[in-house]
């Protein structure tokens, strides 16, 4: 079967594959996450010590050449709190200026969750400098300036990655957004996110054709969750026409092709394909009955579809 007589095929095939589900509908779903303090803070050793983090900062006052840096940040967590300790000094080349502590709270803005992170910003900052009797102006102003808007992921989300891109890409389910709902809330040593998405879902459908054509006949197969075709037969009236053991896996909304040979089928037949396949280690029957279609391509090519749909 070549490129263009595959296309062909395909395209009937994932016409009805589309048409025919029937949506078991959209379904909201949550799950809590709980990051303890001792993962974010390594987490942010991470982003400390990553290129292009400002743990230096060249600042200049009154002609003066100063440096501000930033001792790797902490955080820290107690019922219904949420801070991050940041220590500062203040340099020239030769002395120590400044040295003080601030510990602003923090944030998670609802839209700050991602496939990508979870990010937390810092909420009061400069009400926190303020505070510090022991500074000038100059100092929380140049603080402000390179610190309040900075992000800090306090939970890279592999987890959620793995669960969408591995576990949902074998199976009728789908994430209707990319998106994710989030609430969390603050114990002793403890953050918990509360991850809400949406999901779709389908009920599974395994679809089977056939495609006669001279010389090499195929079977194919198409599914809307991920099987491996372990065993299948062809069969017209009492007689078997192919029997094969192809043990190929077709991946959700994708198709595999057996070529069979030349069995003999002919328009006018009524095959019937039987197979055996499993999801992960379930195994399972399916026979599904096969009519002639008008779907003759330019090289007279025929095929005859059969689909079945299971809850199982």
């Amino acid at each position: 079967m070549n490129a263009v007589q595959k296309s062909f095929f395909a395209g009937f095939l994932g016409c009805i594959l589309f048409s025919s589900l029937a949506s078991a509908g959209n379904h909201t779903i949550s799950t809590t996450v709980e990051v303890s303090a001792t993962a974010i803070n390594r987490y942010l050793n991470t982003q400390y010590n990553a290129a292009g983090f400002p743990q230096t900062v060249p600042v200049t006052y009154n002609g003066t050449n100063y440096t501000l840096a930033l001792t790797l940040p902490q955080i820290i967590l107690t019922q219904g709190s949420a801070k991050i300790q940041m220590i500062f000094d203040v340099n020239t080349a030769t002395t120590n200026v400044y040295h003080f502590e601030v510990d602003p709270s923090i944030n998670i803005p609802s839209g700050q969750i991602t496939l990508a992170q979870v990010q937390a910003f810092l909420t009061d900052l400069p009400t926190q400098l303020n505070s510090v009797s022991t500074i000038p102006q100059w100092v929380r102003d140049d603080v402000t300036t390179y610190y309040n808007s900075l992000g800090f992921t306090v939970y890279p989300t592999k987890l959620i990655d793995q669960v969408n891109s591995n576990w949902f890409a074998q199976r009728r389910i789908n994430t209707v957004s990319p998106y994710f709902a989030l609430g969390w809330q603050v114990s002793q040593d403890l953050l918990s996110l509360v991850v809400s998405t949406y999901l779709n879902s389908q009920l599974p459908a395994f679809f089977t054709a056939l495609v006669g054509q001279s010389g090499d006949d195929y079977i194919c197969f198409m599914s809307n969750i991920q099987v491996t075709v372990k065993e299948a037969l062809v069969v017209s009236g009492s007689t078997t026409l192919w029997h094969g053991y192809p043990n190929v896996t077709c991946a959700k909304g994708g198709t595999v092709n057996i070529d069979m040979g030349d069995i003999g089928i002919k328009f006018g037949d009524s095959p019937i394909v039987k197979s055996v396949f499993t999801i992960d280690n379930t195994w399972y029957c399916r026979e599904c009955d096969n009519v002639p279609v008008n779907a003759v391509d330019s090289n007279g090519q025929q095929a005859w579809f059969g689909w079945t749909f299971s809850e199982n």
